[in-house]
């Protein structure tokens, strides 16, 4: 996994519905991901992890977006909201992030599974949108 930059933000903005958004695009195709920033991208061969995250007054949202092949989101996850930034964010192996957050001991591992595998757990459940509740799972994240 390498940091990448194959994808520019355009400004977040409020939807009707109250939710924040950021269009980001990497010139051929535009996506929408949820928040108001893009703070990271990743390669994983022909994957693409985003980091996006919508900065409140009470806290911070992150949600974690993995790319297929043709661009398409194939995976999403989220930590649960915290009031500070991900911080001493490191790539520790092929496939593994390692990110703790601002004025906490928590630290995090999130790991891209190439293959994919389901799971209906309730950490599986509660971290992912019901969209993607019955697909094949590729991103696994878990507190350490």
């Amino acid at each position: 996994m390498k940091k990448s930059y194959s994808y520019s933000p355009a400004n977040g903005k409020e939807q009707p519905d109250g939710e924040y958004s950021i269009v980001v695009s990497d010139g051929t195709r535009k996506l929408v991901l949820p928040g108001d920033e893009l703070r990271h991208e990743y390669s994983y061969g022909d994957l693409t992890l985003l980091i996006s995250n919508y900065d409140y007054y009470d806290g911070v949202s992150y949600w974690y977006s993995l790319l297929g092949k043709n661009g398409s989101i194939i995976d999403r996850v989220s930590t649960p909201d915290r009031f500070g930034f991900i911080e001493e964010l490191t790539v520790e192996g092929e496939d593994l992030l390692e990110f703790g957050i601002f004025d906490s001991n928590e630290r995090w591992r999130l790991r891209i599974c190439e293959l994919g595998f389901r799971s209906f757990s309730w950490e599986a459940i509660f971290q992912r949108e019901p969209k993607f509740w019955f697909r094949r799972h590729y991103l696994k994240l878990e507190k350490v």
